[in-house]
């Protein structure tokens, strides 16, 4: 009803069935395919709340981009149009309001891949007919040009052996990037890693991995054996957590931080595109610091 009075139609009631994701009577509409598709996919591929998070976010899109949005009526041009959409600013306030600029374009072509996962299982189970799922290849430009952010070993070292005694925030994040710089251990596995993961006499790491879930053994070097045993000191259970890990984006906002504390501050350039627009930034090293830098380090 917001959307119809925002745009000054009625509300009716084929408008309303097409919101909530029904073409017609008895027949199940795009979003709801999409929906259907979100739970039983997300089910068998036991996708992690990050992943539900991306396929979330493109129905967002989707919707605000066309509530209308229906098999029968998507074609190539509606996807460009759905493109040219994603580049505007409107679609960035979905998640950051006030922005002036659209989505780069290697987010948009990680969301079209998505999307022709999406019309591929659609197409499987004969909700939808069409073949955009293996003829739609836009020629996006920049999608190789991101750069890779890793510390260098006297940056790494630096860090390491920083003093962040007057900001436990700033310690433990920067414990648990060096800690993953010198394991190679994803942002999922260090949130979950627990003491009964830990080998300390076969000095290694012994679990499951969450993207993966395949077995890993880690061997440990005397740089991640000793922050282990910095927070062995403390009394603790097997099934405790080694780390007490923020969220992501609170971990990649303290240590860009404490990373900018202890003087890391090489400039980096960072090249992407939007639409057929070239953008150029120079910022310090610790500005473009996340976990996942930690994991290219290593």
């Amino acid at each position: 009803f917001d959307h119809c009075s925002l745009s000054a139609e009625p509300p009716t009631p084929d408008r309303l069935r097409l919101a909530v994701g029904k073409e017609s009577a008895g027949e199940k509409g795009f979003f709801e395919v999409y929906d259907e598709f979100m739970a039983i996919v997300g089910a068998q591929k036991s996708w992690s709340l990050a992943q539900k998070q991306k396929m979330q976010s493109l129905r967002n899109h989707l919707f605000t981009f066309d509530p209308a949005m229906s098999f029968a009526t998507l074609s190539e041009d509606k996807l460009y149009d759905f493109i040219a959409y994603l580049q505007t600013p409107e679609a960035m306030h979905l998640a950051y309001p006030g922005v002036e600029h659209g989505l780069k374009n290697t987010t948009i072509s990680r969301m079209l891949g998505f999307l022709r996962h999406f019309l591929r299982w659609a197409n499987d189970r004969e909700y939808y007919k069409g073949r955009l799922h293996d003829r739609f290849r836009p020629n996006l430009k920049g999608l190789n040009v991101k750069t890779v952010i890793y510390l260098e070993w006297d940056e790494l070292m630096t860090l390491y052996n920083y003093d962040f005694s007057g900001n436990r925030y700033f310690d433990l994040a920067r414990d648990v990037f060096c800690f993953a710089s010198f394991t190679a251990l994803r942002y999922s596995d260090l949130r979950r890693l627990t003491w009964a993961d830990v080998n300390m006499s076969a000095n290694a790491i012994n679990l499951v991995a969450q993207k993966t879930s395949k077995r890993t053994v880690v061997p440990l070097n005397k740089f991640s054996r000793a922050l282990l045993d910095k927070y062995s000191e403390m009394e603790h259970k097997p099934t405790d957590k080694v780390f007490e890990i923020q969220t992501n984006s609170l971990f990649n906002r303290y240590i860009k931080d404490a990373a900018k504390l202890a003087g890391i501050d090489a400039p980096v350039r960072i090249v992407y595109y939007i639409g057929a627009e070239r953008f150029d930034e120079v910022v310090p090293k610790y500005e473009a610091l996340s976990i996942h830098a930690a994991r290219r380090t290593c």
